[in-house]
């Protein structure tokens, strides 16, 4: 939504009512994702202006509006609409914890405790999950993005390095350093679906691109 909401009080010719004082109060009125509007939502006009610089709606959604009202004269005013979603966040691996910090704001909204010595994070390509390797533990931690939880924590091979997500975001694949292998991990259950033998002390991985439908 707007970082600042402004609400003018007018006449029936379109001029500003500058000598208007009273409280205007803003409230949620289309509400497409089930939002909270939380801030400062009553202020006293100044010459028939009122700034609203603090108001923020959680929940996800397009085609938001709000209502501006006063109660005298008791007028209602509905804003034109506008889309609301969240922020990326992103995810960093520390010794025993993972940071969610708001792309928007720089700051830590989020402390996960994981298993220990993250050096991998990624991503799913729909934003729900985040995969992490605990070095400590021989595993690797799903995290859901929307509670900031972990929600699955799959043992891998001996000294996972890092993660990568296939970009339908079925399968993390984690090559494990000291078993020489690489395990291949399903998002849908959290298992793991193969250990795949590879060359001594595997770590960097990438992988080709796929077709734009997604197919391999």
């Amino acid at each position: 939504m707007p970082d600042t909401v402004e609400v003018t009080v007018r006449d029936f010719l379109g001029s500003v009512v500058t000598g208007f004082t009273g409280d205007v109060t803003v409230a949620v009125g289309t509400n497409p994702g089930g939002g909270t509007l939380s801030g400062t939502m009553t202020l006293a006009a100044t010459s028939g202006v009122v700034n609203f610089t603090d108001l923020s709606i959680v929940g996800d959604g397009s085609g938001y509006d709000l209502t501006a009202s006063t109660a005298a004269p008791g007028l209602i005013v509905t804003s034109s609409g506008f889309d609301v979603h969240p922020a990326p966040l992103v995810y960093v691996g520390n010794y025993q914890t993972v940071s969610a910090i708001s792309a928007a704001t720089n700051t830590v909204l989020a402390t996960i405790d994981t298993d220990g010595l993250t050096t991998g994070v990624a991503t799913t390509p729909d934003g729900t999950s985040v995969y992490v390797t605990n070095r400590l533990t021989n595993s690797v931690s799903a995290i859901s993005t929307e509670t900031n939880v972990e929600v699955a924590n799959v043992g891998v091979g001996n000294w996972p390095q890092a993660v990568l997500i296939t970009p339908d975001g079925t399968q993390v694949y984690v090559p494990n350093r000291f078993d020489q292998s690489v395990s291949v991990v399903s998002t849908e259950t959290n298992t793991v679906l193969a250990t795949v033998e590879a060359g001594n002390g595997p770590g960097p991985i990438a992988i080709t691109p796929w077709g734009p439908d997604g197919s391999r």
